[in-house]
């Protein structure tokens, strides 16, 4: 979520995203691991996961364009960057991203070279899951803009079809990912639907079924923080 997003949920703060272990090899990209193309000319070559990772070549200016977080990675002064890395015609500058989804990269890596036709498959069956893995790489890489053609339609369709109103609890409608998801991808309105759901249907006790915090999903910036300090119980 960048900054201008941010600002539209409310005075969350302004904590850092953690920077992901990134890794770098002097040479081309050889192994029989898949590899796509999105640019026959492209000058960099990104190894997204592990076991099996994906290879995509890709243009590194436009990458760069896409996140402020690869237009540092990659032009300043780490040591992945270009002026760090061999130069040779046989695409000798490669990063490697273990830690990322390849499904969710490939998503915003081929929009970002023009190529649309990946997002058609997601415009049917898109579940709360799929694109809480989503907004969890945007938001690492401040790329949520790149979703802006198509993200109003998929949180619309997908968190629709999940109405926390109708569970009991909070994890029966994944209430935790939904108001990940509205934070990172700046829905102002759905934020604050579910967090107003979440504060009342919350207990503050650890072993309650609807103790408030989940810590297997990300937490919006010091959301959890603002609801207890407004939670029910807190002004009893």
């Amino acid at each position: 979520m960048s900054a201008s997003e941010e600002s539209q949920t409310g005075d969350l703060g302004n904590i850092p995203t953690p920077q992901p272990q990134l890794q770098t090899t002097s040479s081309a990209h050889d192994s029989a691991e898949a590899q796509s193309c999105l640019d026959p000319r492209g000058d960099l070559c990104l190894e997204i996961g592990l076991h099996p990772a994906k290879s995509f070549r890709v243009c590194s200016r436009t990458v760069a364009r896409a996140s402020p977080f690869f237009d540092k990675l990659l032009y300043g002064d780490f040591k992945e960057s270009k002026k760090l890395c061999p130069q040779n015609g046989n695409l000798g500058w490669a990063v490697k991203l273990p830690e990322d989804d390849p499904t969710v990269m490939e998503l915003l890596l081929s929009i970002c070279h023009g190529q649309f036709d990946v997002v058609a498959r997601y415009n049917k069956g898109l579940n709360v899951k799929s694109l809480y893995d989503i907004s969890i790489v945007t938001d690492k890489y401040d790329m949520a803009h790149v979703l802006q053609p198509w993200a109003r339609d998929w949180l619309q369709s997908t968190l629709s079809s999940n109405n926390p109103k109708s569970s009991e609890y909070l994890r029966g409608k994944l209430c935790h990912e939904r108001l990940w998801i509205s934070w990172a991808l700046g829905d102002r309105s759905e934020f604050q639907e579910i967090a107003k759901i979440m504060l009342l249907k919350s207990c503050t006790l650890r072993s309650h079924p609807n103790y408030l915090r989940y810590a297997e999903v990300l937490e919006p910036p010091e959301i959890y923080g603002q609801f207890d300090h407004q939670h029910p119980s807190s002004h009893v």
